[in-house]
């Protein structure tokens, strides 16, 4: 679960800028979600170790974006994965996110602080899909395919600082901070003899974010960021972000 949350976490996504008061950035983000390792795939206590060959079922995610600038550096954005099956595992996962940007620094540096949140439900047939039952060697034979529902959270505070280059057209960035994962998961699926597996799962985690990334201004209103996005211990998400600017374009 916290590998599959990496990829959820609302990072700006962008480098540090000052915003003017009004400018309004619409953003679309295409973004990995990072694949579990099958040797952590086969379950401890129950399944006679079979693996949950189904957790890697989604493995690109697109999300639109929308930043408002509030002025005096302070920015505020939104996004949202909608909930569009694609092979076979339907999201609806929201991000909400608050930053400040500082002034520059020696004229070159801006430091960046955020804050951010992304929650939601991610629905698929994760313990037993159509091949699992009709699988004679799987335990989910000749029961319904699953209904189940991943929800993850995830809440970040992250400190970044970026350079400015090319009269300010380059904006490479680093950053890291602190994350906290409390993803649950909800079996629903119903054996061959009517019984329904309802277990839930829940856990609470922390990890150290590291991310980094390069913002290039094409125009004075289009703008694409590539950044790489980490949780030590679950995995890695990387993201190509375009965006376009409206409303006052000063900064």
């Amino acid at each position: 679960m916290g590998t599959k949350s990496v990829a959820i976490a609302f990072t700006p996504t962008r480098g540090p800028g000052r915003a003017a008061a009004g400018r309004v950035e619409l953003g679309l983000g295409v973004l990995t979600v990072p694949e579990v390792d099958q040797d952590a795939l086969a379950p401890t206590t129950c399944g006679s170790g079979e693996s949950l060959s189904n957790t890697n079922q989604l493995v690109v995610a697109a999300q639109p974006r929308v930043r408002v600038g509030l002025g005096k550096g302070f920015a505020a954005e939104a996004g949202w994965i909608p909930p569009i099956p694609v092979s076979g595992v339907s999201a609806n996962i929201v991000g909400l996110g608050a930053d400040w940007s500082s002034p520059p620094i020696g004229g070159v540096l801006t430091a960046n602080f955020s804050l951010n949140a992304a929650f939601g439900t991610v629905k698929g047939a994760f313990t037993c899909d159509d091949r699992d039952v009709l699988d004679p060697a799987n335990s989910c034979y000749q029961g319904t395919p699953s209904d189940d529902s991943f929800m993850p959270a995830v809440y970040g505070a992250d400190l970044t600082l970026g350079a400015s280059l090319s009269k300010g057209t380059v904006r490479p960035y680093l950053g890291g901070g602190y994350t906290r994962l409390s993803p649950k998961f909800q079996v629903n699926f119903t054996n061959r003899l009517g019984i329904v597996d309802n277990n839930r799962v829940e856990a609470t985690l922390n990890a150290a974010a590291i991310f980094g990334g390069l913002t290039w201004d094409l125009t004075r209103r289009w703008s694409v960021t590539g950044q790489f996005f980490s949780l030590v211990s679950y995995g890695t998400s990387v993201s190509f972000t375009t965006r376009f600017a409206l409303g006052n374009l000063g900064t």
